[in-house]
């Protein structure tokens, strides 16, 4: 669970808040208040550092991560409409619109603007605006002592819309309701008014709280030290506060005389409801005679015992003290309920700051892009020159990239052609050979070239020997003789010779059975082979017993002309 650490640093004290969010709303996890001794300089940044690095310590808060408040007599918040125009325009037109009512320059202030609504007049475009301004030395001043104080600052928000965003969260603004809010400073008092729920008017103005307290030390004894002096006077704003009946004074109170307490504080009472009622006459002037509902009263001075019934009996106006606090849940082990209840006023402005904003504007220096950070016209006047230098390069580029893959499709062409020019050249030596092989074959005898199918030969064979033959060997040869083949595998070989020369079938066998089985089966070769067409003059060459087996069997040997491949197969005739 994010802790939201907010600070309000004021002229006499500096105020921390820390707040978490939770399912049950907002709570409260650390409230702290730490004086700024007397004597020390309000400008002394780096003594004020070290008051809030102290401040955080002793809080144990080891975020760096702060929100701040600013709260300062330089700051201007007016309302005005505008016509719509770009942000950039609008930004300018602000600071010379707002210019007749600041007591510096536009150009030693910081503005930020809030868009109320927007609407059409008389066919133009208009903004309702909410315009605050602030001294840019003022800012820098707060962000120097958050840093040098080890913190990062992500928020810096003026008081007037912390308060508002706290009203709001409390739904004290109304609709058609006219609110004003009394925030008692040190050093000033803010009167804010608002109208159905939107700020329409704010004045700061003075004496503040301060000054109260300081006519109170004027009627103490000199020979107290000034320090007690001051706790005295504060003892006495917060016990006896604004006499409203003097007669009825009984209440012991230090040095003072209790009869002249409300002579010594009535000036500044005074001149708190003449500058009051000088604020509301000029909101009615202004908004065609609006009046004020009712009144919340806040801040550190607004615990002058009395103040709401004093300005309610003074104003005729209902008024209210508004403490934030007491309904906001709380850590006791690190929030003091005293403190709650006696000084919640204290910190509406932190609370405020630590909501989530439906109304926000931040003076911190926006996160620019980095093209935001150029002026247009100087964009402008160098952009241009450089977009054009960029177009001529990219076209240079383009075409020099153009240009080489010409070149490589060129390259490639030529080479495709060159390779095609050799498959050409290579295509016209083989159709030479081509041509050369068939004159040659032109020359030799139609006979050569043509092969002899001895695989018809073979099948012819083994379809014509009867079953008591066993074949030993088959040879072709080109030679007349009888040379002794063993058939070593189911393949038979083949014996190459001279085209020119005769070739001749060589048959040897094995014919079983007794003498007259053996003589048919060797004539029924015989007869076989004289009755394929391929062979002519056939002839038994030999016959011989052969006692291997264990029955009668006989030897043969039969050999025949094969015929030439040119010669026409006929099937003869038995």
């Amino acid at each position: 669970m994010k802790e939201i650490i907010t600070l309000d640093i004021g002229s006499h004290s500096i105020k921390l808040l820390g707040l978490k969010k939770t399912s049950r709303g907002p709570f409260l996890s650390h409230l702290a208040i730490k004086k700024i001794p007397k004597g020390i300089d309000q400008e002394d940044v780096r003594a004020i550092s070290s008051i809030l690095k102290l401040l955080m310590e002793d809080e144990g808060i080891k975020s760096k991560k702060i929100k701040l408040t600013l709260s300062s007599p330089g700051i201007q918040l007016r309302r005005m409409v505008m016509p719509s125009i770009p942000k950039n325009e609008l930004t300018e037109a602000i600071k010379w619109e707002m210019k007749a009512y600041l007591p510096y320059t536009p150009e030693e202030a910081t503005f930020r603007y809030h868009i109320i609504d927007q609407f059409t007049q008389d066919k133009a475009k208009k903004l309702d605006l909410l315009i605050v301004s602030c001294p840019s030395e003022i800012i820098e001043k707060i962000l120097k002592i958050s840093s040098d104080a080890g913190l990062e600052v992500e928020h810096l928000e003026v008081e007037a819309f912390s308060l508002w965003n706290a009203l709001i969260f409390f739904e004290e603004t109304k609709i058609g309701e006219t609110l004003a809010l009394l925030d008692f400073g040190a050093k000033k008092i803010n009167l804010f008014i608002f109208k159905d729920g939107i700020i329409q008017f704010a004045r700061e103005f003075t004496p503040g709280s301060d000054d109260l307290t300081r006519a109170i030390m004027e009627e103490i004894p000199s020979k107290e030290d000034l320090h007690l002096q001051f706790e005295a006077a504060e003892r006495i704003k917060e016990e006896i506060g604004i006499p409203l009946d003097s007669p009825s004074i009984k209440k012991e109170i230090g040095p003072i005389d209790p009869s002249k307490l409300l002579f010594i504080i009535r000036p500044i009472l005074e001149r708190w409801i003449s500058e009051i009622n000088l604020s509301i006459e000029y909101y009615r002037t202004q908004f065609y005679g609006e009046h004020i509902d009712r009144m919340l009263i806040c801040g550190g001075g607004s615990n002058l015992k009395n103040i709401s019934s004093y300005l309610q009996r003074e104003l005729r106006i209902p008024v209210k003290h508004f403490n934030p606090l007491s309904e906001i849940l709380y850590d006791p082990k690190h929030v003091d309920s005293n403190l709650i209840e006696q000084m919640g006023s204290t910190f509406s402005t932190s609370f405020g700051a630590s909501l989530s904003k439906p109304k926000e504007i931040d003076f911190l220096s926006p996160k620019l892009y980095f093209w935001e950070r150029f002026p247009l016209d100087k964009i402008v006047s160098i952009g241009i020159p450089l977009i054009t230098i960029l177009i001529y390069i990219l076209m240079i580029w383009q075409t020099e990239t153009k240009l080489a893959k010409f070149e490589r499709d060129q390259k490639d062409r030529m080479e495709k052609l060159k390779k095609l020019e050799s498959m050409v050249f290579q295509f016209r030596q083989l159709k030479e050979k081509e041509e050369k092989i068939k004159r040659d074959l032109s020359i030799l005898p139609s006979s050569i070239g043509k092969p002899i199918h001895y695989e018809e030969i073979l099948i012819k064979i083994s379809e014509m020997i009867p079953p008591n033959v066993s074949l030993t060997s088959l040879e072709i040869t080109s030679e007349t003789k009888n040379p002794k083949f063993e058939l070593k595998s189911s393949k038979l070989k083949e014996a190459k010779s001279p085209d020119d020369e005769k070739r001749i079938l060589y048959l040897s066998g094995l014919a079983f059975g007794n003498d007259i089985q053996v003589l048919s089966a060797i004539s029924k070769v015989i007869e076989g082979l004289e009755q394929l067409p391929r062979f002519k003059n056939v002839k038994l060459l030999s016959t011989n017993e052969n006692k291997s087996y264990n029955k009668f069997s006989a030897q043969f040997e039969i050999i025949c002309d094969i015929l030439p491949p040119m010669e026409p197969l006929q099937d003869k005739v038995p």
